[in-house]
């Protein structure tokens, strides 16, 4: 769903002094968020120090209001007799106390988690001088009542598997060098194993200069291995997939990086893919790239790239000659800082127009925007507009149909949007204004949802949280009728969505299946419709890379005895790169039988499917959905040199044209019809014309208005959409994916009707149950069904649910070296979902949170991007790309800076990185590929909602718990809070302020690393820092200053490592600069 929701940045106000509400006999600080100019309405959050200079108590006060007085959260931390951290309690509800008792917390806490004995996470310490962390328990009493923690051993590699690691190594001239006879001696490597809750084991080794150079995943006794090869500089120049063990074929197998004499890449391999070569200015800009495809043109052509005196993308296209730079096409161009272009080509409607006032609010932002229509002499043109906090007040862009799009937002006093005003215009059609309403309860978070059409106001929903912060209820359409209730269990994993219409229950290590998971994979899933009424029942399996296996469903309780049948969905083989090599699927092939439709046997060529067999003799019963094995040839499947599908003849594709973003411009069947999009040169959809037969029919997006044949169809709101031919309410009811099960329409007088009922295979497949009336399915994607193409949608590329596969290459591969680039989300559909490859995530209390691929997504998570900035006290601020962070006096976006400063580009891509190599070849993929939006516009003032996914429709409280498997919650929008999570120690405000204090008194930059720098367990669970060329006379000077009281150095071992060693930046770490 599109969706006109903005990133927030709150204004944190950390306050020094006692107030009578505190416990005046504790030292504290109180971190006060205000909520008016007026210092009347604000938030609080307490955290309490013990002797040592400790946080062993937080309360978050006013969660939760009530009368006489508000309700309170309280977390605990306790520490063992080392002085390392030891329980650390789940927040508990408080009542008005501003404190409460250690002993009181305990005891009242089982009572907040459904009696649960363990409402706590709990280390395991190995008894050495390390303090190094053996296992990690989470909260809930059936994971340590079943022996299920997360256990980490420390090992050295040996000449035996599964702890022997082949050596490759770059040769003078760039090539690999080593093979599977040539072997790293017995305890050059250093290796952490690490089995997971559900027993899955994994293994790293990492070399001496703390470079990880194997990954190791077991699938029972199988390895499943990833090197990284590094030259002589510590440039990345290889990655090997696990395939490659099996066919040594680098092509096939293998990312491959080279490099010039001052460290830049200059050249990319993807495997599968033709090299992409990059060349540079004397700035160490990006200026010339050529693909394999622009590069198998008749006349070759390059992208280019041009910036202004401050680094700034100005100008990108396509050009035939880098010596001449004769442009072919203009693909984008920026202004910055002012609005002199106004009144020139393109924006010299009336619509554009500012008063002088406001002009001056541009500086240093993006102002304008000029993006080509490839295919079209049309151009999209978009003027950007700031207040004096530098947030986006105002935007204006024309679409295709010879109209505008206004969007302007006015702000509440801690940042949230509460109202947006969004007028559409379109040749021919009357002006359409919309206008959304955001109403925020007594602790700044979400609480109601008003929309106005045209002058009529509808409530969309409203929300209510339970005592803990966490969504408890919301209602559609402002009814009671449409109310749908969550619960969640003791690691705040969503277990139940409950309503009148439908409901979903998610088994995790309890239900019937009799293979229970412990590491946050869904054993089994009930969902359920009223009217009629009627239950279906998915139970799961996984291999050990947490890869499914089966789905076996059942329209009853779940019966062991249950044949495959109805609609189970099986994976019969992967390959060690996660590429399916087979697949059962069972569906109804009859009026009233079920069985085998689909057998299905992948031939391929490297990570690409060349030919698919099906042996299933029945076929699916009304059309019903299957794949058609319609041509028996070795190539039914060809791409182009960049990776990308050009042919399916098993659908009857011969043929499919690609832009430079390598989005489908043309799809080609061999009956003649046709599908064209149009598409900007940002990426932005805004047009699909079908021509099947003698059959015509255009669809125009543009924004969240969609046009058919030049009719106004449908409004995309939050919810759902609005039907504009009847200006009925459409409200989406979304499962724990974000699927759409089922479409309810609601006039403005009526209770509403049920239109749509679906239900979907694991990997997407429609089981339409009740209707089809409108095209957003599987994950809210929208499905395109015309010509039996049965593509959906991910708006970076299209998805095959057939085959389970994307068409092409995954732009952001280079994330995910282990695994396919066509495979869908790593082989796991049921708990995870692919976006759109993007990295951090909001929840509702403005909490940010950072997720690989392959962890769970939680519910109502809103992703914002691959940057974020996080305040940490007044006016002081990381601004983070991915995990690396930049500290600035503000917000800014950290993508932009490293863009704009080619020192930054330096430190983040040269040899001496701050950035892992797997961030480097992002970040590097990220210039390259740079999306408008995302240039100038700080994070959190750029609007959001076209790129944003809500996740099942819910927006989640704070995550307590661990919440969702191997997440890292960072600081949270009130500075010194941070949720409390099981393996997690992060920064809280007094925390930085100390060690940004010790770091000006030495003159040094200090590095926090371990769990401390990412809320990941990791070998270190205390303080652990690195300060490079510390000499003992600084040390004296701060040791008793910095978190975590007494250090090793004096042969004390209570909290404090300082490793001398260099910084290992492959690993999680914080750098913090003196003033």
């Amino acid at each position: 769903m599109r969706m006109k929701r903005f990133s927030i940045f709150l204004l944190f106000l950390i306050v020094g002094c006692a107030l009578n509400a505190q416990d005046d006999y504790r030292n504290y600080v109180l971190s006060r968020t205000m909520l008016n100019g007026t210092g009347t309405s604000y938030l609080d959050n307490i955290t309490y120090y013990d002797g040592l200079g400790r946080p062993f108590q937080t309360v978050e006060k006013a969660v939760q209001s009530g009368l006489p007085v508000n309700k309170n959260l309280a977390t605990l931390q306790e520490y063992d007799a080392a002085g390392r951290e030891w329980n650390s309690w789940l927040p508990v509800f408080a009542g008005s106390s501003d404190y409460l008792a250690p002993a009181s917390i305990k005891s009242s806490a089982p009572g907040n988690y459904d009696n649960d004995s363990r409402p706590y996470s709990q280390p395991v310490y190995k008894a050495s001088p390390l303090n190094r962390l053996t296992a990690q328990y989470g909260p809930g009493a059936a994971w340590y009542n079943a022996e299920r923690p997360v256990k980490t051993e420390y090992l050295l590699n040996t000449n035996a598997s599964p702890l022997k690691c082949i050596k490759y190594g770059v040769s003078s001239t760039g090539g690999l060098t080593g093979n599977s006879t040539t072997f790293y001696t017995s305890g050059e490597l250093s290796v952490v194993k690490t089995t997971d809750e559900d027993l899955n084991v994994s293994y790293s080794f990492t070399d001496k200069q703390g470079r990880t150079v194997l990954t190791r995943q077991m699938n029972n006794s199988e390895e499943h291995d990833t090197y990284y090869i590094y030259n002589d500089k510590g440039n990345l120049c290889f990655v090997l997939q696990p395939k490659y063990q099996e066919s040594a074929d680098l092509g096939k197998y293998a990312f491959q990086y080279e490099y010039d004499a001052r460290g830049r890449c200059t050249k990319k391999i993807l495997p599968g893919a033709d090299f992409v070569e990059y060349t540079y200015n004397d700035a160490d800009q990006l200026v010339y790239s050529q693909d394999g495809n622009q590069r198998a043109q008749a006349t070759k052509k390059w992208t280019y790239y041009l910036y202004d005196k401050f680094g700034r993308l100005t100008e990108q296209g396509e050009t035939e000659s880098i010596e001449n730079h004769s442009v072919s096409e203009l693909q984008l161009s920026n202004c910055y800082d002012g609005y002199g272009f106004l009144g020139t080509t393109g924006f010299d409607d009336i619509v554009y127009s500012i008063n002088e006032a406001d002009k001056k609010y541009g500086k240093g932002m993006l102002t304008g925007s000029s993006v080509a229509v490839p295919g079209s002499f049309s151009r999209i043109y978009t003027a950007y507009y700031y207040d004096a906090e530098g947030r986006m007040v105002k935007s204006v862009q024309n679409n295709l149909l010879d109209g505008f799009d206004v969007t302007e937002t006015a702000y509440t006093f801690s940042g949230n949007p509460s109202v947006v005003t969004h007028v559409h215009s379109a040749a021919g059609n009357d002006r359409l204004t919309e206008t959304y309403a955001y109403s925020y309860d007594h602790n700044d978070r979400l609480a109601k949802v008003e929309h106005t059409l045209n002058g009529i106001k509808v409530t969309l929903a409203d929300y209510i949280y339970d005592d803990l912060g966490r969504l408890e209820q919301k209602n559609l359409h402002g009814l009671p009728l449409h109310r749908q209730e969550y619960k969640y269990n003791v690691r705040a994993l969503l277990t139940s969505i409950s309503g009148n219409f439908f409901g979903e229950s998610l088994y995790y290590h309890t239900g019937d299946n009799p293979v229970k998971c412990y590491n946050g994979n869904i054993s089994s899933v009930k969902s359920s419709f009223n009217g009629p009424p009627r239950e279906r029942y998915y139970q799961f399996r996984y291999d050990g890379l947490n890869r499914l296996t089966d789905a076996h469903f059942s329209g009853s309780a779940y019966d062991p005895k249950f044949p495959a049948g109805n609609f189970a969905e099986h994976v019969t083989a992967y390959d060690k790169n996660s590429n399916i090599l087979g697949l059962s699927r069972y569906g109804q092939t009859g009026a009233g039988s079920f069985g085998l439709i689909d057998s299905l046997t992948y031939s391929l060529q490297g990570n690409r499917i060349t030919r698919v067999d099906d042996a299933a003799t029945a076929s699916a019963y009304g059309g019903g959905f299957e794949f058609k094995d319609a041509v028996k040839q070795d190539n039914e499947y060809v791409y182009d040199a960049n990776g990308n599908l050009t042919k399916d003849l098993n659908k009857g594709i011969v043929g499919i044209q690609y832009n430079y973003l390598n989005l489908p411009n043309k799809v080609t069947f061999g009956d003649g019809s046709t599908i064209t999009y149009t598409y900007a040169a940002d990426g932005t959809k805004l047009r699909t014309l079908y021509k099947v037969g003698s059959t015509t029919t255009t669809m125009d997006y543009c924004g969240n208005v969609i046009y058919e044949n030049g009719v106004r169809k449908y409004l995309l709101t939050e919810e759902g959409y609005v039907s504009l031919s009847d200006g009925i309410y459409h409200y989406f009811y979304r499962d724990h994916l974000g699927n759409v099960r089922l479409v309810m329409g609601n006039s403005t007088s009526s209770g509403g009707q049920v239109e749509e009922r679906n239900d979907y295979y694991p990997f997407g497949g429609l089981i339409a149950d009740l209707g089809s009336v409108q095209p957003y399915k599987y994950n809210g994607k929208e499905l395109d069904t015309k010509k039996g193409l049965n593509w959906y949608d991910y708006g970076a590329r299209q998805y095959d649910a057939a085959l389970g596969i994307f068409t092409t290459v995954d732009p952001s591969s280079e994330k995910y070296y282990p695994t396919s680039p066509y495979v869908y989300c790593g082989g796991d559909p049921i708990n995870r979902i692919d976006p759109t490859g993007a990295d951090w995530y909001k929840d509702s209390d403005g909490n940010y949170h950072w997720a690989e691929r392959g962890d769970n997504i939680t519910e109502g998570w809103t992703w914002v991007g691959s940057s974020v900035s996080i305040e940490i006290s007044k006016s002081k601020y990381v601004n983070y790309y991915e995990n690396g962070g930049i500290v600035a006096n503000k917000p800014v976006n950290a993508f932009d800076l490293i863009a704009s400063s080619p020192k930054l580009q330096n430190l983040f891509l040269g040899e001496n990185s701050l950035l892992s190599e797997a961030s480097k070849s992002r970040l590097f993929n990220g210039l390259v590929n740079r999306s408008l939006n995302s240039i100038g516009i700080p994070v959190g003032q750029a609007l959001v909602g076209y790129a944003a996914v809500e996740f099942g429709g819910i927006a989640l409280g704070k995550i307590f718990g661990w919440g969702a498997k191997g997440l890292v919650n960072l600081l949270g929008k009130s500075g010194a809070k941070a949720a409390t999570q099981t393996g997690v120690n992060t920064l809280t405000a007094s925390e930085y302020l100390r060690i940004e204090n010790a770091a000006t008194r030495i003159n040094m930059p200090i590095n926090v690393v371990g769990s401390r720098a990412s809320g990941t367990a990791t070998a270190y669970s205390d303080w652990d820092y690195i300060i490079e060329g510390i000499n003992k006379h600084n040390w004296n000077k701060i040791k008793n200053s910095l978190p975590g009281a007494r250090s090793i150095l004096d042969n004390t071992p209570r909290n404090i490592d300082l490793i001398k060693e260099p910084l290992d930046r492959t690993k999680p770490f914080i750098t913090i600069y003196p003033r």
